[in-house]
């Protein structure tokens, strides 16, 4: 079962925890690899095209996205990364088309 990752924050931001139960600060949550890979191929691209802008074969892609693969955090920064570009690009495009 993937599961979204909490980071604490506490009232000063200096230092941060993963998971626990805090009272004090704020939480962030963060979607997983999988869920960045379903989204990113919701936005159009193939495994493929993701896994090469990734810069990862599409076999690992597609493990990813089926949430059999443990994701190097080098890897799950670009993934965010191209998904953003992604979104970006997409907004670009509602725009220009409602001019």
């Amino acid at each position: 079962m993937q599961t979204k990752y909490l980071i604490a924050l506490t009232n000063n931001a200096k230092a941060y925890s993963i998971g626990g139960n805090y009272t004090k600060g704020f939480y962030m949550a963060f979607d997983t690899a999988q869920k960045v890979a379903q989204k990113i191929t919701a936005l159009g691209l193939s495994q493929a095209q993701a896994a090469e802008r990734i810069g990862i074969s599409q076999p690992t892609f597609g493990r990813i996205l089926k949430g059999e693969n443990d994701t190097k955090s080098t890897i799950f920064q670009k993934m965010n990364t191209v998904l953003s570009e992604l979104q970006q690009q997409q907004n670009t495009e509602i725009k220009e088309g409602a001019a």
